[in-house]
């Protein structure tokens, strides 16, 4: 079942704005050396980063910062824009355990890189933010990825009614038990959605960091579904 959206408020957004503003100073400080290094040998180059807004607030994990009337962990920031409107922004404090945070006030029920997509373009859902980055610096032209922010977010009416317009609606979801059961999940919306063949035993970025590439995955993986889109008359 589809859930109804909800948007922060615009105040909300004001001064979030101003959060990722104050990240992206502090990803390319001195003080955020260490989280410009774990972007860029996670394979995203510094044009991707910064088309991204990615950010960093300075500090040590565990520590927060009041950043005009927020409270914000410290950590690395990735703002969630679509729509002229800043929906989440989430943050990752730990390297070692990658869990993001959302700032309080986000929306659950945003599309991370939602503006990226045209009608009649292909469209594919990824497990989270990196996923997208990497895909879209390395495959743009060929799809357009996107994310709920993890496979236990639901899809909103608003972004199935965006990714309807799609020529091809796909998905790339782990093979673990969570990554199982949201491809399920998605496919219960439309039969026009199809899961892409992933690169085998891997996740997208361990794949790209040991020298896989993703732009001849998604090509040959898009060839073989090829004949059954044609069959389905799409």
């Amino acid at each position: 079942m589809m859930t109804s959206i909800q948007h922060p408020s615009q105040q909300w957004q004001t001064a979030a704005c101003e959060v990722v503003a104050i990240a992206e100073d502090g990803l390319w400080s001195s003080g955020g050396e260490c989280a410009l290094a774990y972007l860029l040998e996670c394979g995203l180059t510094a044009h991707t980063i910064r088309s991204a807004r990615l950010g960093y607030v300075v500090g040590h994990i565990g520590e927060r910062r009041d950043i005009a009337g927020l409270d914000v962990p410290c950590g690395m920031i990735i703002p969630w824009f679509a729509a002229d409107m800043l929906w989440a922004v989430s943050v990752r404090q730990d390297n070692e355990h990658p869990r993001h945070i959302p700032i309080a006030g986000s929306s659950h029920e945003g599309l991370y890189n939602a503006d990226s997509l045209h009608h009649n373009s292909i469209a594919l859902i990824c497990d989270c933010e990196l996923d997208v980055l990497l895909i879209q610096q390395e495959a743009g032209d060929l799809l357009t990825p996107v994310t709920l922010g993890s496979t236990t977010a639901r899809l909103t009416a608003r972004w199935y009614g965006k990714l309807v317009g799609q020529r091809q609606m796909l998905i790339a979801y782990g093979q673990g038990m969570w990554g199982q059961r949201g491809t399920r999940e998605l496919l219960k919306f439309s039969p026009r959605l199809k899961q892409l063949r992933l690169p085998e035993g891997k996740n997208i970025p361990d794949f790209f960091l040991n020298g896989g590439d993703i732009h001849a995955w998604i090509s040959e993986a898009l060839q073989e579904m090829q004949p059954e889109v044609n069959r389905n008359g799409h």
